[in-house]
C-alpha cells in the first residue's frame, strides 16, 4: 500500500516508461527504414536476375531454332527453362544455410532452397538437353553471371552480417565466382549500377540482334520503283485540292484563273512538307507492322494486354476522339479552323481505314500500307495546310509585314484586302469587309510594298 504512495517508486516507474517510449519512437523508424532499403535493393537485383535469365534464354534458343520465333509454350521452351533452373541454381541448392539478412535480400533463391526437396530441376534431362545441343559453354558462362550478381548483393549486407554475428554470407558467393571469366567491366569493385547495366544492355542487344533477323521485308523490285514514281506524280494531283479548297470557301471560279502551270506550282509549293509527312507516315505504319511478332509467337498478345499497351490505346483513342469533337467545335464556337485538332482527326479515322482496307483488299498488305499511307496523309496534310491559309487570310498576324499592291488607277492595302493568289495571268484579292471578289490582270501590277508594323 506504502508502494503506491512512494514518490520514488512513481519517479523510477516514470524513467523506465520515457525510456521505452524513447526506444519505440526512435527505434521503430529506424528498423522500418532498414527494411524498406532491403525491399528497394531485392527489386533492383531482381531486375538484375530477369535480364540474367532473359539473355541466356534468348542465346540458348538462338543456338538451337536458328531465327524460329520464340515461342513460349513450345516443349523447346520448357526444356531450354529446366536446363536454365538446374545450371543456373546449382550453387543456390549447394548453400548449407541462409543467413537472415540473405534470406531478405535474395527471398527468391532463398524460396528454391526451401523448396529444394519439393521443386527441382530435372538434372538427367538437363544434362541430356544441353549435351544434345552443346549448350554447357552457354549455360556455364550465365551459371557464373548468376553466382556474380548474388556475390554483388551479398556484399551489401555484409556489414549488417557482421554486426548481427552472422557469417558473411559474401565468402560463399565470392567462392562460386569465377572472376577471370568475367568480362569487361565485370569484377570485384564494380558498383551496382554498372552491374545493371551491364546486363540490361547485353539482353536488349540480344534481344534486337535476334528480332532484327526476323523483321518483315518489302521485296521491292523495279517496276515497285517504278510504280513509286507514278505515286509521287499523282500526289501532286492530290495537293492541288488547296486551290479547290480555297476556291469553294472564297467562291471564285479558280478553274478560269488557274492554268497548268498555276496549278503545278501551287502543287510543289508545298511538296516537301507534305511528302515528307507522307513518307514519314508510311515508315512508320511500316515500322510498326513489320517489327510485329519478329521476337516472339506471343509478342503481339503479351503487347496489348500489357499495362503500358492499355495506357497507351486509351491515350491514343482519347486523342483521337477529342480531336474529331474539337476541330467542328472551333470552327462553329469560334470562327477559326483548328487545323492541330483537324489533322489529328484524319490521322486517327486514316489509321483504322487503311490498315483494315490493306488487309482485306490486297494480297501485299505491307506494301498496300505504305502506298495508300503516303498518298492519304498527304492528302491530310494539304487539306489542313489549305484550311490553315484560310485562317492567315481571314486572322492575319499582328505583327506580320503586310504587302501593298500598287496597280494602274488603284492601290490594295492587305489590311484592306485579301491577297488571295497570285497567278501566271491574275491577281486575286478579296475586300476583307464588303467581301467583295476583284480579279486583276498580273501585267497591270506596277509595285509590291511592304510594310512593316512598327513595335
Amino acid at each position: 500500500m506504502n508502494s503506491l504512495f512512494d514518490r520514488k517508486a512513481w519517479a523510477e516507474r516514470m524513467r523506465r516508461l520515457e525510456i521505452a517510449r524513447i526506444v519505440v519512437v526512435v527505434v521503430t523508424p529506424l528498423v522500418w527504414l532498414l527494411f524498406v532499403a532491403i525491399r528497394r535493393r531485392r527489386a533492383f537485383y531482381q531486375g538484375i536476375f530477369h535480364n540474367c535469365l532473359a539473355a541466356c534464354f534468348v542465346e540458348c534458343w538462338s543456338a538451337i531454332a536458328k531465327g524460329k520465333l520464340i515461342d513460349i509454350r513450345s516443349p523447346l521452351a520448357t526444356e531450354i527453362n529446366n536446363a536454365l533452373d538446374y545450371y543456373l541454381t546449382q550453387a543456390v541448392y549447394a548453400r548449407e544455410q541462409f543467413g537472415s539478412f540473405e534470406q531478405m535480400l535474395l527471398n527468391w533463391q532463398y524460396a528454391l532452397w526451401v523448396l529444394r526437396d519439393t521443386k527441382r530441376p530435372d538434372e538427367h534431362r538437363a544434362r541430356n538437353f544441353a549435351a544434345e545441343h552443346d549448350l554447357a559453354p552457354i549455360l556455364e558462362k550465365y551459371a557464373n553471371f548468376y553466382n556474380y550478381v548474388c556475390f554483388m548483393a551479398s556484399k551489401e549486407i555484409e556489414k549488417l552480417e557482421i554486426q548481427q554475428s552472422e557469417p558473411v554470407s559474401s565468402n560463399y558467393w565470392r567462392s562460386k565466382v569465377r572472376f577471370s571469366t568475367l568480362p569487361h567491366p565485370l569484377g570485384d569493385k564494380t558498383k551496382a549500377r554498372v552491374v545493371r547495366s551491364y546486363f540490361a544492355s547485353l539482353a536488349r542487344e540480344l534481344k534486337r540482334n535476334f528480332a532484327r533477323a526476323n523483321y518483315l521485308k518489302i521485296d521491292f523490285t523495279l517496276s515497285d520503283l517504278t510504280s513509286f514514281v507514278a505515286l509521287c506524280g499523282a500526289l501532286l494531283l492530290v495537293m492541288g485540292v488547296r486551290i479547290f479548297v480555297l476556291g469553294g470557301y472564297f467562291g471564285f471560279p479558280f478553274q478560269n484563273y488557274f492554268g497548268v502551270a498555276d496549278y503545278l506550282a501551287s502543287s510543289l509549293n508545298l511538296t516537301g512538307q507534305v511528302l515528307l509527312g507522307g513518307l514519314l507516315a508510311g515508315v512508320s505504319g511500316y515500322t510498326t507492322i513489320a517489327t510485329s511478332n519478329s521476337y516472339s509467337v506471343q509478342q503481339t498478345e503479351l503487347e496489348t494486354y500489357s499495362r503500358s499497351a492499355r495506357a497507351a490505346r486509351i491515350g491514343f483513342h482519347l486523342g483521337g476522339i477529342g480531336a474529331i469533337i474539337a476541330a467542328p467545335l472551333a470552327y462553329f464556337r469560334l470562327g477559326v479552323f483548328d487545323t492541330i485538332s483537324a489533322l489529328g482527326a484524319l490521322v486517327y479515322v486514316g489509321i483504322f481505314i487503311l490498315g483494315r482496307a490493306s488487309v482485306a483488299f490486297f494480297e501485299n498488305p505491307v506494301k498496300a500500307y505504305v502506298a495508300m499511307s503516303m498518298v492519304y496523309f498527304s492528302f491530310a496534310a494539304t487539306l489542313t495546310g489549305a484550311f490553315g491559309e484560310i485562317n492567315r487570310l481571314n486572322q492575319p498576324s499582328g505583327g506580320s509585314p503586310t504587302r501593298v499592291l500598287q496597280f494602274e488607277g488603284a492601290r490594295y492595302d492587305e489590311k484592306e484586302w485579301q491577297i488571295i493568289a497570285f497567278t501566271t495571268d491574275y491577281v486575286i484579292l478579296r475586300n476583307r469587309q464588303t467581301t467583295q471578289l476583284i480579279v486583276r490582270a498580273r501585267k497591270e501590277l506596277k509595285a509590291v510594298e511592304t510594310e512593316t508594323p512598327h513595335p
